[in-house]
């Protein structure tokens, strides 16, 4: 069974997501990704996703319980 995030959980999941996603860290990785050709920014934005579902769900989520937990 998956474990459901709550409606409050997944508001602050987008908050963070966009404090991330603005962070200087962040911003250094899309801007070392941009002229490569094996990665792009989109690998950087899911990983960060996965990393924050996988924080919320807790760090013994499966692969499928991240991948519902990105729908």
């Amino acid at each position: 069974m998956y474990r459901l995030l709550e409606h409050d959980v997944l508001k602050d999941l987008l908050i963070k997501e966009e404090q991330m996603r603005l962070s200087q860290q962040t911003q250094q990785l899309l801007s070392n990704v941009e002229d490569r050709k094996d990665v792009d920014w989109m690998n950087v934005i899911a990983d960060l996703q996965t990393k924050l579902i996988q924080e919320a769900i807790g760090e013994d989520a499966t692969k499928v319980e991240i991948q519902h937990g990105l729908r």
